[in-house]
């Protein structure tokens, strides 16, 4: 295995159990009690169909890591892994600027005890070692694809 798999690989397996963890949090989130205050912060308030979003992106990820470590080309479980959580990032940061803009430049009713943390899900900051790990890995493709073949 090559010292560029065995990184590949090290990094897909770290980010794919994130995600699996996160998807975890967030099932687990459907049966806890919402106001325990830890969960508040670790999950979005128990979306199942977040939660098996996530699940599926860390399969992905994983399956990307498990054919690095066979010394086959996992590039595009890895790329459309990354792509997956950049959208989920992306959408779940669209709900937030909506509830935001709901409530606090219109007032809604429904929204008058809402805060941040009520839609805040770690699939946010997960989109910046997501576009990283995506933009390397087709900054990658791109330089094996114009190599002259010999």
């Amino acid at each position: 295995m090559t010292e560029s798999n065995n990184k590949s690989a090290l990094i897909s397996a770290a980010m794919g159990l994130a995600f699996i963890a996160m998807g975890l949090l967030e099932m687990a989130a459907v049966v806890i009690d919402p106001s325990v205050e830890i969960m508040l912060y670790l999950s979005s308030g128990g979306n199942i169909l977040l939660a098996l979003v996530l699940l599926f992106t860390g399969v992905v990820l994983l399956n990307a890591a498990m054919r690095f470590r066979n010394g086959t080309d996992g590039e595009a479980f890895l790329v459309v892994g990354c792509m997956l959580a950049l959208f989920v990032g992306l959408v779940v940061s669209l709900t937030l600027a909506a509830s935001a803009t709901e409530a606090y430049l219109f007032g809604s009713e429904d929204f008058v005890d809402w805060s941040l943390a009520d839609d805040f899900t770690p699939a946010i900051p997960m989109m910046i070692p997501s576009l990283a790990v995506l933009l390397s890995a087709l900054r990658s493709f791109r330089s094996t694809a114009q190599e002259p073949a010999a």
